[in-house]
This record gives structure tokens, C-alpha cells and sequence, in this order.
């Protein structure tokens, strides 16, 4: 790992500096705020639709079940 040294000394400078230490961990664990990039409406529209799209095709694709008629049966009584 050829950035240990660089750590390292980062770390020795600031040791009484726990402000910066606990900014720049938070920084390395969460990443920064800026560096998130800001979703757009038209890529959450397109990705709603992708899904959408995916979803009819789905179910145009599932095929009803063959229902059978149901037998009838002409039952007598029996009196005995």
C-alpha cells in the first residue's frame, strides 16, 4: 500500500487535532456529500419506466390458467 506513509504522516500531524481526524475518517467511511451525484427527474422517470415496461411485459407474458368446466353430478336421493 504505497499511501500508508502518506496517512501516517497525516495522522501524526494532526493527532491533537481530533476535529480533523473524525472530518476526514467520516469523509473516507461515508464519502463526501458533494461527491454524491444529484439523481435528475428524467433519470428517475426513465428508470420508473424501464421498470413499468418490465413489469407489462411480465404479465403479458404469464399465461391464465386452463380452467375446466366443472363436472356435474345429478345425485339422487336414496331412500332405503
Amino acid at each position: 500500500m504505497h499511501d500508508l506513509p502518506f496517512f501516517d504522516n497525516l495522522i501524526t500531524t494532526n493527532e491533537y487535532n481530533t476535529r480533523f481526524l473524525f472530518k476526514t475518517t467520516d469523509r473516507l467511511v461515508n464519502g463526501s456529500a458533494s461527491s454524491m451525484p444529484t439523481p435528475l427527474i428524467g433519470d428517475c422517470e426513465l428508470i420508473l419506466t424501464f421498470f413499468v415496461d418490465k413489469g407489462n411485459r411480465l404479465k403479458a407474458s404469464i399465461k391464465p390458467p386452463v380452467l375446466q368446466a366443472p363436472i356435474l353430478c345429478h345425485l339422487t336421493p336414496v331412500l332405503s
